[in-house]
């Protein structure tokens, strides 16, 4: 591992394989300075992030360095030893707990080709080499192999502590996400933060950001505000 500064503010210690691509220095900065804003601004405990899409972790493991529990949800088992290995370079506590499958609108069990029993505080899965290439896995292409569940069945089930961010990145399932969570939506009322894909949104869920994010948003009485578009679109929702 090797440290960065995040946006230029942060200090993390990252892959090297992930410094390569150099994007830990401009990438997401207005969304990433929400965050913080929103973890801090909490001082009479330890926030509570919810990270669905966790990718290769090294978000994560940047809200554990500002004092927040995160909870991680991925559901490529490929980037778990990636997940496991920033947590534990930078955060000297366990995470608050783990997903290793889709946050949906539906609650599926099927068999899958991983190991997600846990093991001292992680999946088994997070437990297997580092793999170079790239382990992202899309709904679309997974789902007949890969967990299922609404975000509202997950919270009570493993006994997570609840939300104040919920941090969004699904690649165009955004949407689907949302349809699963109304329950914590009206009763725990997190900050929401979306990275919006709209090609993904059109093409693999015929929807519209304006029907599946924008208009859902408003009937829980969430205001959105846009922060930047960095690759994606990036939208705070606040309660």
């Amino acid at each position: 591992m090797e440290q960065v500064m995040v946006s230029d503010r942060w200090p993390l210690l990252m892959n090297p394989n992930r410094i390569e691509h150099g994007w830990w220095s401009f990438w997401e900065k207005a969304r990433l300075a929400k965050a913080h804003e929103i973890v801090t601004g909490i001082t009479d405990r330890r926030a509570v992030v919810y990270e669905i899409g966790a990718e290769e972790g090294d978000f994560p493991a940047l809200y554990g360095t500002w004092g927040a529990d995160v909870v991680m949800i991925e559901p490529s088992p490929f980037s778990w030893p990636q997940i496991r290995a920033h947590w534990e370079a930078n955060v000297d506590r366990p995470p608050a707990g783990w997903f290793v499958g889709l946050v949906s609108d539906r609650d599926t069990t099927v068999v899958t080709d991983y190991d997600d029993t846990d093991r001292d505080g992680w999946p088994v899965c997070a437990f297997q080499p580092q793999r170079p290439e790239y382990g992202f896995r899309h709904i679309w292409e997974h789902a007949s192999n890969t967990n299922q569940r609404k975000l509202d069945t997950l919270i009570p089930a493993q006994n997570w502590p609840h939300p104040d961010l919920l941090c969004i990145d699904v690649e165009g399932a955004e949407g689907i996400v949302l349809r699963g969570a109304s329950k914590t939506l009206t009763e725990i009322r997190p900050h929401v933060l979306i990275s919006l894909h709209y090609e993904g949104m059109r093409e693999l869920y015929q929807t519209t950001a304006d029907e599946a994010v924008h208009e859902y948003m408003a009937t829980f009485d969430y205001t959105g505000h846009h922060l930047e578009n960095a690759q994606e679109d990036h939208w705070w929702f606040a309660p």
